[in-house]
This record gives structure tokens, sequence and C-alpha cells, in this order.
């Protein structure tokens, strides 16, 4: 028997998919068991191999495994691009104080100084970070037209990210008019893992919000986070920000003169503030990418009755229950989740209830009700027009217990919870799509290097040719003053010259000399005389 030892080492050590910040406790000897858990204070007991000291892994308790691995974030690729011999030329601390003054100065923010600025953001802190967020505010005021391309979008986000600060980030992503932080899908899957890791899942599903506004669920790992977070994001559905106004209170209005009188337009799309609208069509989005499928039917159903669109999501459940003869096809990625009886089961029997719960409680107006003058509309106005009128929704009531009735006789109510699917499908397809993403990202992130060093060469020359223009500016004014005070002396020739012709023109009467222009004023003044 060995002695009994008990040690630690850092988790990255053993298992790289786990936190790095992870302690593992090693203590033996124990039995030999291949038991394997994910949950926290469990047990991984290593073989005992003749000649070894059989040790035990005891998860410590702020163990926890995520989605993404860490070599998700392609640390290593990035900390190459900063080391460029381009970003050693720039102290980020200077240049940010010399974009600060050009602009204050000039109101101009160069397209590659905000490039580089963004890529030395490594060396972001606390006490410059309201200084960083003036400059990307400038860089989108500037005079000169500056796209904020998918490199700075993504250094912001590792900045930030690295600050344990993300949450700061969310108001200057919605923000898009003054700081047009548009991320991609590699840095929204970014911000949705690392939100995801932190427990904070309301910030986790604004991510899959903004990912919706673009209509991009294109890549599969961004896909699948935005559903878990959505989903998770459910859980929580009773805090979701609803904005109501309470029409007891009259608001004082102040009347100002305009040109023109906007009629208010709602997209239902941009214009969504309210979070249950938000996060029902994003689900509704999620559900039409799968096509197919009892997750998929189930997602948009609930997600249009938190969208408010309980018209369509009726019509689009008798659809579903007029083909019960026809075997949906699934998507590729659900197929080894889904049965034959939840390809015949038509929805989730917690989301069926909570869809009818939103029925019950969704909003009406009144069909009669006198309409504003055209001047007092505003965007509420416009959104309440959407909502169904009490005849309407009793009807609907009475339409969707009917189906609800068919469909528990018929048996087409799956028993099977959301949460658990969802995490299984993620859990399971997350790691397939993973490789792949981390491939081209590296791939991505060579092409910033070298797209902002040619940005850096042609701005540089263009620079340089600038200045030469400049310097020959410079010369030809210098020239033409020289010529100037040389001029001078020849125009003084000539003025002396013209007034010694001037005393030839003069006219001799007897020993009296008469200058011409002087006879001619007598005689201008002695002709008006006579006309007096």
């Amino acid at each position: 028997m060995g002695l009994y030892t008990t040690f630690q080492i850092y988790a990255f050590k053993v298992l790289p998919d786990i936190q790095s910040d992870t302690i593992l406790n090693f203590t033996g000897p124990k039995p030999f068991s291949q038991d394997m858990s994910d949950e926290p204070s469990e047990s991984l007991v290593l073989g005992n191999a003749p000649g070894d000291v059989p040790d035990e892994i005891v998860l410590g308790h702020n163990f926890r495994r995520f989605f993404l691995s860490e070599s998700y974030r392609c640390s290593d690729a990035w900390t190459r691009r900063l080391q460029a011999p381009l970003l050693q030329k720039f102290d980020f601390n200077e240049l940010a104080s010399r974009m600060y003054e050009k602009h204050e100065q000039q109101g101009i923010t160069s397209v590659v100084d905000m490039q580089i600025l963004t890529a030395k953001m490594d060396q972001l802190t606390m006490s410059n970070i309201e200084l960083m967020e003036k400059i990307m505010f400038q860089y989108r005021h500037s005079k000169t037209y500056n796209p904020v391309d998918d490199s700075i979008v993504e250094a912001v986000v590792r900045a930030y990210i690295n600050l344990d600060s993300a949450e700061r980030l969310l108001p200057l992503i919605k923000d898009k008019f003054n700081y047009g932080l548009i991320p991609d899908s590699y840095t929204a899957s970014l911000l949705m893992d690392y939100f995801i890791k932190k427990g904070s899942i309301s910030e986790a599903a604004h991510i899959a919000y903004e990912m919706m506004l673009q209509e991009d669920f294109s890549n599969n790992v961004t896909y699948l986070l935005s559903l878990y977070a959505c989903c998770k994001r459910l859980e929580s559905l009773s805090d979701l920000t609803e904005e109501e106004t309470d029409g007891t209170e009259e608001e004082e209005i102040n009347w100002k003169r305009v040109k023109i009188v906007d009629h208010p337009h709602y997209d239902d799309h941009f214009d969504i503030k309210d979070e249950r609208h938000l996060l029902g069509k994003t689900l509704y989005m999620l559900g039409k990418q799968t096509e197919y499928g009892l997750l998929s039917r189930t997602l948009q159903l609930l997600g249009l009755g938190l969208w408010n669109k309980f018209p369509r999501a009726i019509n689009m459940l008798e659809n579903w229950m007029s083909t019960q003869n026809q075997v949906p096809r699934v998507v590729k990625m659900f197929e080894s989740l889904m049965s034959a009886q939840d390809n015949k089961d038509i929805v989730m029997e917690e989301q069926l209830t909570m869809f009818a719960e939103l029925l019950e409680g969704a909003p009406t107006r009144d069909p009669e009700a006198q309409e504003k003058d055209f001047y007092l509309r505003t965007l509420d106005d416009e959104i309440a027009k959407l909502n169904l009128t009490p005849s309407h929704k009793t009807a609907y009531l009475e339409t969707f217990e009917n189906l609800k009735g068919k469909l528990t006789s018929e048996k087409r109510i799956s028993s099977q919870k959301l949460p658990e699917v969802v995490e299984k499908l993620v859990k399971q397809e997350i790691l397939k799509h993973e490789s792949s993403d981390i491939k081209s990202h590296q791939e991505q992130i060579m092409r910033y290097m070298t797209d902002t060093d040619k940005a850096y060469e042609n701005q540089v020359k263009e620079y340089e040719r600038s200045q030469v223009e400049q310097d020959i500016v410079n010369k030809l004014v210098s020239l033409a003053e020289k010529e100037e005070v040389l001029s001078a002396f020849e125009d003084r020739k000539e003025m002396v010259l013209a007034k010694l012709r001037k005393k030839e023109e003069t006219i001799y009467k007897g020993e009296k000399v008469i200058d011409i222009d002087e006879e001619a004023d007598k005689k201008k003044k002695s002709f008006i005389k006579k006309k007096k």
C-alpha cells in the first residue's frame, strides 16, 4: 500500500475542455472505476496499473463543463496577430490620445488607425475604457465614411471579455447608429459562450436577438448557442420586460414647430422593444431553421405566441394536424433526437400549455375606439393596432381548445421536455461543428493581418503623396510671392513713366500752363451753372 497523498493541479493539464481555473483534487489509492460524470463533486478514478499509485480525481465544487472548448477562442492565432511588426510600432494609450485629439480638431478618424487601435485593445483597462468608447463613437461619426468591419468588432469584443465586462458592451451593440458594432457569427458565438459560462442567460439571449435581427443563423455553432440561450431564457419568462403604458396618468406634452409631421410606422422587426416579442420572433426563426420535426413545431408555435401572432399560430397548428398521415422530413442534425413517434407528435405538452396561457393573457384593443388625430399618433398606437379584438380573442380561444382536444384524443402531444431536448442536441452537435469554425477563423485572423498591413501601406503612400502635393503647393506659393515682389518694382517704373507722359500732354496757352484734366473740370462746372 502506498502512502495516501493529496495534491492539486490545474484542470487544463488533465482535461482540456474543463474551465481553466477549476482545481482537481487527487487522492489515492482507490478502486478502479470508469464512471465519468459532468456534475460537480463527482469522482473520476484512474486505472490501477502495476506499479502505479491509483489516484482519484475529485472534481471541485466550481467544476462546470461548457459547450465550447477554450480552443474555440483561437487565442494562439490572435496572439500571433498582436505580435505582428506593424502593431509593435504603436503604443495603445499614445495612439488613443492622438486619435481622440485629431477628431476633436478635424472631425476625422482613419479606418486604419481604428483597426490598429482596436487590435491593441489587449492593453485596455477599466481606467481608459471610457476614452475607448468615446473614440468608437467618434469613429462612427467621422466626416469620412468609416465601415466598422468584423476585425474591429471582434477586437472590441475580445477586449471586453478579457476585462470581464462584456455586459457593458450590450448597450453599444444595440445602439447601431452611434457605434455600428454588428457582431458576425463567430463574434456572437464568443459572446454567447462567455455569458452562458457566467450564467448570464439574459445577456446571452440578447445576443441571439441581435442575430435574429440580422436574420442570420447560417452558422451551426451560433444557431445552437442561440437555441440554448433562448430556451433557457424561457425559464424566467415572468421576468421578461414588457413595455406597457399606464393610461391613468397623462404625461405633459411638449409641443414644438416642425416642417413635416412624420407618420409613425412600426416595422415589427427593428422597432421591437418588448423582450417577449424579441424572444418569440427569435424562437420562431430558430424553429423555421430546423424546417421539420417536433422541436421545430414546438419552437414555432411558442415563438408566435410570445410574438403575439396568434392567428398565424392557430392556422399553422391546423395545417400541421391536417397533414397527420404524412411523415415529415427531419433535418440531418436532428435525426438522432427524433424517433418515429416524435415525428408523429405535433407539439410538446408544456409549450402547448404555455401557448394557451399566452393566448388567454393576450392584450386586446377596442375596435370602436376613436382614432387619434394624425399629429398625435405614436409608435405605441401603431403597436396597439396589432392586438386582437375581444371577439377575435374569444374565437381563437375556442378554436384552440378544439384543436387541443383533438390532439389529446389522437395522442399527438409529446411529453418530452424542451430544455432536455435542446441541451442534448447542443451537447451532441456543437463539437462536430466547432473544429471547422476554429479552422476557418484562424484563416480569417490571418486575413485580418494581411488586410491591415496592406491598408496601412496604402495609407502611408497616400500620406506621402499628399505631402509631395503640399510641398509643390508651398513652393508655388513661395514663387508667386517672390514674383510679386519683383513685379512691384516694374509696376513702380510704369507708374512713374505714365505720370511723366501725362505731364507732356498739357496745353500751353500763352505763359500759363493748363492741365487737361483741370480744364475739363472747369468746363463741367461752367456748364452746370448755365443749366441752373
